[in-house]
């Protein structure tokens, strides 16, 4: 089974990029996602989790970056 590796960046087409980052975040908060309309997004996960707590949080913050990069592109339609 190949090890979970955890992506520094993510392009995607039109021009959103999103960064993926460990951060110090609250207790109640493992993980965050925000994006402006610019096409640049952040992916925050909280310091000090397990590769499996990473792996999960990671894949659940895609959607909602999947889901607005889809907004993002019929509203903007790419800026880049």
């Amino acid at each position: 089974m190949k090890r979970f590796v955890l992506p520094k960046k993510i392009k995607l087409p039109g021009g959103f990029n999103i960064k993926v980052g460990e951060v110090a975040l609250t207790n109640d908060e493992t993980s965050n996602w925000s994006y402006d309309m610019q096409g640049n997004g952040v992916i925050q996960l909280k310091k000090g989790m397990t590769q499996a707590q990473q792996k999960y949080s990671f894949s659940h913050e895609l959607l909602h970056a999947v889901a607005d990069y889809h907004h993002f592109m019929i509203t903007q339609g790419g800026t880049r």
